[in-house]
């Protein structure tokens, strides 16, 4: 028995993202086509954060944790006022077990 459960699922564009006509891959995210400067493929000028999006990293991709949305972010912040710093894509995100899975 329990007092509050609390869920987010499914982690997907929203709504606006999913009817702009871009290639929605098949968990319902972007995938970007630069993981430095969060790119969005045939796009130009155009980059995508956080949930909305997957960044190659590993099999899975990277984790759906605000951290990491804070990292993209910033490097995406960075690309637009012409800075070239590499990525920083370290964290850790307790849910995300990968490949789907949680703890």
């Amino acid at each position: 028995e329990c007092t509050t459960l609390w869920s987010i699922w499914p982690i997907r564009a929203p709504d606006f993202v999913q009817e702009a006509g871009l290639d929605i891959n098949a968990k319902g995210t972007v995938n970007v086509e630069n993981k430095v400067t969060n790119t969005i493929p045939n796009v130009p000028g155009a980059h995508i954060i956080g949930d909305a999006c997957r960044v190659p990293f590993g099999q899975a991709g990277l984790p759906k944790a605000g951290e990491f949305a804070w990292k993209m972010g910033v490097s995406v912040a960075d690309a637009i006022s012409g800075k070239t710093n590499p990525a920083d894509r370290k964290g850790n995100c307790a849910a995300e077990a990968g490949f789907g899975k949680g703890f």
